[in-house]
């Protein structure tokens, strides 16, 4: 299932002005659904738009959790009639422009609880835990630029939660001083998340799902760049996309041994990853093909 929703949405009503460098909001649309809308006027410019279209694409070609997105209209009358969700530059209210935004599904419905920081603690009730490992591995092969980020949703009357993966801005290099992504730089800032006991078989799997479906999810960011003026920007990162494919094992390991040390019991089992067989698997990570 594509996280691309079928139609276009038009702003109705905004609820709130959202913190951060994005300046983004809360609207609600003639669907009376409400969105995350990042304007693409926003300080970080329209290149940070197009690459958090490119990196959500790519997250849900790879089987992982990422809300859904269209496009919606913004007019001319409603800007005006909500000064509260313009952007402040220099201190100044600056007058956002209209026409077309991105707009990502808010997570969590009520009564769903969205959590952004969880305890230690509260690690081993996520569901699907072992998608950190495949968004590591995401990440790295798409040099993001800064810690991953994700919200977790509790439905009621369950102690467990799912995590979805939100904000791609900075995948492909985007705002970079350093030429390639690193282990650290990209990872979700509490490590303990990582289950050291899965990492060697996580990384194996998620490895090798991006060698097989890789190249197929390159070609889904190529042609949704056809004939909308990005196609220079998009095969630029296509081409850095396939050429790092085969060099995934050596952008991890050994390095990972360094990050994130291993117990013991496994260090003494193997510190290579090529003694390990890679063994296709769907379990926890969805299908790549859906």
């Amino acid at each position: 299932m594509s996280t691309r929703m079928s139609e276009a949405v038009s702003a109705s009503r905004f609820i709130s002005k959202c913190n951060g460098e994005s300046q983004s909001a809360i609207i609600e649309a003639n669907n009376n659904l409400r969105y995350l809308v990042k304007w693409k006027d926003s300080p970080q410019g329209a290149k940070a738009i197009l690459h958090e279209i490119l990196g959500t694409t790519l997250y849900e070609g790879m089987g992982l959790p990422v809300p859904q997105w269209t496009s919606m209209e913004v007019s001319d009358d409603f800007i005006d009639a909500n000064p509260a969700m313009w952007l402040k530059i220099n201190g100044k209210r600056v007058r956002l422009a209209a026409g077309m935004q991105f707009a990502s599904l808010k997570v969590g419905d009520s009564p769903q609880k969205v959590l952004e920081i969880l305890p230690g603690s509260w690690h081993s009730r996520i569901l699907n835990c072992t998608d950190f490992w495949g968004a590591l591995t995401v990440d790295v092969w798409a040099e993001h630029q800064s810690n991953r980020q994700a919200l977790f949703i509790q439905n009621p009357g369950t102690p467990y939660l799912i995590a979805v993966f939100v904000d791609q801005k900075n995948m492909f290099g985007y705002a970079a001083t350093c030429p390639k992504a690193q282990l650290r730089k990209c990872s979700y800032l509490d490590t303990r998340i990582y289950s050291r006991a899965s990492m060697i078989y996580g990384l194996n799997l998620w490895i090798g799902r991006i060698q097989k479906y890789g190249p197929s999810a390159v070609a889904r960011l190529q042609n949704m760049a056809s004939g909308r003026g990005t196609e220079t920007a998009v095969n630029r990162i296509s081409e850095r996309l396939l050429n790092r494919i085969t060099r995934l094992d050596e952008l991890i390991f050994p390095a990972i041994f360094q990050w994130l040390p291993i117990e013991s019991e496994v260090s003494a089992f193997t510190t290579r990853r090529d003694t390990i067989r890679f063994r296709p698997s769907t379990v926890g990570i969805g299908s790549a093909t859906s």
